[in-house]
């Protein structure tokens, strides 16, 4: 083919476009990879169920764990392990001028120097020190004799603080600590105990270090909800304020002075009222220009509490979290700014200063803080709770996940309409194919433009299709080939997952027993209904057929569920009050019953089952119609010919009604490859011996969370399915040439 002028300019363009097209696809394919990768934390602290972190002075990573267990990390490794001080999880731990405050599920405070805790490494297995020899005492709660009662105002004023006077209390030694030598012990040990208000333990807690002492916040989980805030000065402890069922929404230090927020209002340490809102406060932080607060119809508001007058107040278009089972919400406080977890999955970081959210990325439902600061954050997803996920990310590097998971999507479309523009252009170097081309362009952009009306009222349709099914699609295949977790990390892994379902035996029985099932499927939708039909057109009497297609219209009308139930409970239960089981009990008085779903045999499982729905007389109506759509003079013709009724159902009856046989056909062929439900009703998810099918598998595949073995086994069933399809669309082509 000799190109023309006009050609050579169109494959210069083709090719300009192909390598648009595959710089496209690079930057995609690293926009993919670096929009899911994470910071590197420097330690590895997978196996170790850290619930809460935080970071000291010198930078170094304090972590709690959900067994109580205290221990600290650099990049450098592991730099001290206390092991567990209460036998409790943790809920909130303090780092202030080198000394480590650690809150507990169990309502206890302890508190240790981070210099002595070098002296310890992991928690040896030895034996604890006698109670002669106790590591520390423990500090009891100073009360008076009558403690303020619980309020249910938030404007209460301020509770008294607890006297000093010691109330008697037991002597405890902190046994779980263990030494590596008989001297290295704590020199400066504390151990505060809140269960004299705390009894059912806390949640929700924070900690604050403010003017020589140290706050607490917490939610009690005695069944009351209450709230309550401490302050503990070494071995004194007193109540700021009476317990509340308001909401404790946060605590802050603000040019030296202690402020806290009770529901809708913001008060000082000695209970003065200097703010109230019409909506709860949710988290406070403080910064050069006042305390920020954010409230719970996602409301950013920053207060001079010195001029007492509001700096800024804007809506931040957030949607939190709330946290379940709590009236308290997703949203923390950095120090300066915020952090807060988005209602349906996602992560926002809101600066004060910008008066707005700067970051916003993707996260799963199931992902919660367990570090944050105005540096950095970590995430911990526990969507499989035998192995959570730990993220790491540094707000810059946050930053530039959330910009590269935009730009994915950006070049994933500048690729595709690069490719378009490629193909295009490459058929048009043919000057035949570029005529050819136009003509059928113009002329299918005039069809359209003249029956617009009706391609616009298609549109909606295909808009809706290609949304809830095309892309949906689309995205399964794709993570058939990534280690994928919803809102965490979609890496690719090529053909690892499909290698797995390959060589798995489990996926292969399974398919064998889709295609028995299939087959039987097909069997009982195409043989009984047109026997039936067949019966009914012979029928004489319009009265007598009229009520046959009646009683056998209506057990269809039972949902699905209940019709397997009845199979299972009632025909073919193990005892011998089941019907088949009595009525072989009939003609077998020594019989005892058979368990016909759950028995050894494989055989009896399958046939069983498969005998479920019994007389399959469901898609009857649709042979019905067609038969009786057939001209009765055809009929006539035959039997003046002598053509037996067996002959003419094969001659005449089936050739006339094939294309609705192959509709049954294909229908019911991809329902039965689909169909998972009456196994699922059976035997769950299915294990060991049970039957299972590939359907049933992927089901329980995803309900496990492994969503790319899933996706593997969903893109085998499509291929399946559309191999089946396809066959049949050509042989009905090649039906009508």
């Amino acid at each position: 083919m000799q190109l023309t002028k006009k050609g050579i300019k169109f494959l210069i363009g083709a090719v300009a476009m192909a390598v648009l097209f595959l710089a496209s696809v690079v930057v995609f394919a690293v926009s993919a990879v670096l929009s899911n990768g994470a910071s590197d934390l420097g330690f590895d602290v997978t196996d170790r169920s850290v619930v809460k972190m935080t970071v000291d002075a010198e930078g170094n990573r304090i972590a709690g764990t959900q067994n109580g267990g205290i221990f600290a990390f650099s990049d450098g490794g592991l730099l001290w392990d206390v092991g567990a001080l209460r036998d409790c999880a943790v809920r909130d731990i303090l780092s202030d001028g080198g000394r480590v405050y650690v809150a507990y599920a169990d309502g206890s405070v302890v508190s240790f120097r981070e210099e002595d805790a070098l002296a310890f490494c992991a928690p040896q297995e030895s034996a604890a020190p006698s109670a002669a020899e106790p590591l520390s005492e423990e500090l009891p709660v100073e009360e008076t004799e009558a403690a303020p009662a619980e309020t249910t105002d938030e404007s209460a004023p301020l509770a008294e603080p607890v006297s000093e006077a010691p109330a008697e209390a037991p002597a405890e030694s902190i046994s779980e600590i263990v030494p590596i030598a008989e001297e290295q012990k704590f020199e400066d040990f504390t151990l505060t105990r809140l269960d004299y208000t705390i009894s059912g333990g806390v949640s929700e807690t924070q900690l604050l270090a403010a003017n020589g002492g140290v706050y607490l916040r917490a939610r009690c989980n005695d069944g009351k909800d209450r709230n309550y805030l401490f302050r503990i000065e070494g071995e004194k402890v007193s109540r700021v304020r009476n317990p509340s069922s308001f909401l404790l929404g946060g605590m802050t230090l603000f040019n030296g002075k202690f402020y806290y927020s009770m529901g809708t209002r913001l008060f000082t340490e000695k209970g003065e009222e200097l703010l109230k809102f019409d909506e709860s406060i949710l988290a406070l932080s403080s910064g050069e220009e006042g305390i920020s607060m954010v409230t719970e119809s996602g409301r950013l508001v920053v207060y001079d509490a010195e001029n007492k007058e509001t700096v800024y107040d804007g809506g931040l278009g957030l949607d939190i979290a709330p946290i379940e089972n709590s009236g308290s919400f997703y949203i923390f406080s950095t120090g300066e700014n915020f952090l807060a977890k988005i209602r349906d999955g996602g992560v926002a970081y809101i600066e004060t200063v910008r008066r707005g959210v700067t970051l916003s990325m993707a996260a799963g439902n199931n992902a919660n803080f367990i570090l944050w600061n105005d540096d950095c954050f970590m995430l911990r997803d526990t969507t499989d709770v035998t192995h959570p996920v730990i993220t790491f990310y540094t707000v810059e590097h946050a930053r530039s996940a959330a910009m590269f998971a935009i730009l994915e999507w950006v070049f994933l479309a500048l690729a595709l309409l690069f490719l378009a523009a490629a193909v295009i252009l490459f058929l048009c170097i043919s000057e035949k194919l570029r005529e050819k081309l136009k003509k059928g362009t113009l002329s299918t952009l005039k069809a359209i433009w003249r029956d617009r009306a009706i391609y616009l009222a298609l549109l909606i349709p295909f808009l809706l299709l290609i949304t809830f099914y095309y892309v949906p699609i689309v995205l399964g295949f794709s993570i058939s080939f990534m280690d994928y977790v919803p809102g965490q990390k979609a890496v690719f892994e090529g053909f690892k997952y499909f290698s797995m379902v390959v060589r798995s035996s489990d996926f292969w029985s399974s398919a064998g027993t889709m295609l028995l099932f299939l087959l039987a499927d097909l069997a009982k939708a195409l043989i009984p209904p047109f026997i039936i039909a067949e019966l009914l057109i012979l029928c004489k009497l319009k009265r007598f057929s009229l009520w046959i297609r009646i009683l056998l219209f209506l057990p269809g009308i039972l949902p699905g569920v209940a019709a397997t139930l009845v199979w299972q409970q009632g025909i073919f239960d193990s005892s011998t009050n089941s019907l088949v089981n009595a009525f072989i009990k009939l003609f077998a008085p020594t019989f005892t019953g058979l368990n016909w779903i759950y028995n050894p045999s494989y055989a009896v499982r399958v046939l069983t089952i498969i005998c479920f729905g019994f007389p399959w007389v469901g898609s009857y109506l649709i042979f019905f119609g067609a038969l009786g759509g057939i001209n009765t003079s055809i009929f006539e013709a035959a039997k003046l010919d002598g053509c037996p009724w067996i002959t003419r159902l094969f001659a005449i009856d089936i050739p006339l009604i094939v294309s609705q046989i192959k509709y049954v056909l294909i229908t019911t062929f991809i329902a039965s490859v689909q169909n998972y439900g009456t196994l699922y009703i059976l035997y769950g998810t299915g294990s060991g011996d049970t039957l299972r099918t590939p359907a049933l598998m992927m089901y329980s595949e995803i309900m496990a969370g492994n969503y790319n073995v899933a996706g593997v086994m969903g893109v085998f069933l499509f291929l399946f399915l559309a191999v089946v399809t396809v066959i049949n669309f050509r042989s009905q082509k090649e039906q009508i040439e």
